[in-house]
């Protein structure tokens, strides 16, 4: 039986280790002309197909009885995979990143084309970590580090997809909500008359002028990721929140953006930018109306 509840065609079972039989398609196997008294029944491991694991009963004893049929019953679990790439911009390497496969010690790295894999996996949950301390020097992560998934045989195969960016040189953050200050134009008197003394006269109060522009009516927001996938950018929201951000998704016209904010003013969006930037998030400034 496959896991002790479904059945497993194709496994070899082992009689006194001198005999030798294979499961049928309903997982059964069959003896004849067995004698009478005690036979020990197993698994014969070194014929076990490479996408199965002996499971939890790998033998069993059975007492042959004239004129009676005995029976044994043994379980194996079927091995699965879990395969992924990363995706990079020209100019970007997505070669030999380190991919980890949580709560295991597994773990292996992209090939030239940043493919990865891991093979002979049990049923079950798991995690995969891309380590960003082995990203190049020249790229930045655009979505969460970490995917959770399920393995499960037989089902569709997992296939998991990081995606990379090309890390941009920025100016210091302080400067980038820094504006020139409003200037008074310099007005040039026209020389007078030949003939005539000019008057100073005294320059009139300039009282000022308020002008609601587009950025008084928009609101100021932080953005983290983009993604098509709304699952994918859940994962990112749930991350944010849990590190104490006011973060939600932004829906554009092909992606759902996730932003931290909205913010009153550009310099509680700076603070929040050096921050955001020291736990190892790249942000792009956005502003909507709402």
């Amino acid at each position: 039986m496959l896991g002790g509840t479904r059945p497993a065609e194709g496994i070899p079972v082992s009689l006194d280790q001198s005999r030798t039989a294979t499961t049928d398609q309903a997982g059964r196997f069959r003896f004849l002309e067995v004698p009478e008294g005690p036979h020990k029944v197993t698994l014969a491991y070194r014929e076990l197909p490479a996408d199965y694991d002996p499971g939890t009963t790998i033998e069993a004893t059975v007492l042959v009885k004239p004129k009676r049929i005995s029976r044994a019953d043994l379980d194996v679990v079927r091995l699965t995979l879990i395969e992924g790439k990363i995706t990079a911009p020209a100019g970007v390497s997505a070669e030999n990143i380190l991919i980890k496969l949580l709560p295991t010690a597994r773990y292996t790295t992209t090939d030239s084309e940043g493919n990865f894999s891991f093979q002979n996996l049990r049923e079950g949950d798991y995690e995969l970590a891309l380590d960003q301390q082995t990203l190049p020097e020249n790229a930045v992560l655009m979505g969460p580090p970490r995917v959770p998934l399920s393995a499960r045989p037989g089902a569709e195969m997992v296939s998991v997809r990081f995606q990379l960016g090309a890390r941009k040189q920025e100016k210091p953050v302080r400067k980038i909500f820094e504006e020139q200050p409003d200037r008074e134009p310099v007005v040039v008197p026209a020389p007078p008359p030949p003939g005539i003394t000019a008057i100073p006269q005294p320059r009139p109060p300039v009282a000022p002028v308020s002008v609601p522009g587009e950025a008084s009516r928009l609101r100021l927001y932080l953005q983290v990721g983009a993604f098509k996938h709304r699952d994918a950018a859940a994962v990112w929201v749930k991350e944010l929140k849990a590190k104490g951000y006011t973060a939600s998704t932004l829906q554009s016209s092909d992606f759902l953006r996730v932003v931290v904010g909205p913010f009153s003013n550009d310099n509680e969006a700076a603070r929040l930018r050096e921050k955001l930037h020291e736990q190892g998030y790249e942000t792009l400034v956005r502003r909507r109306a709402g």
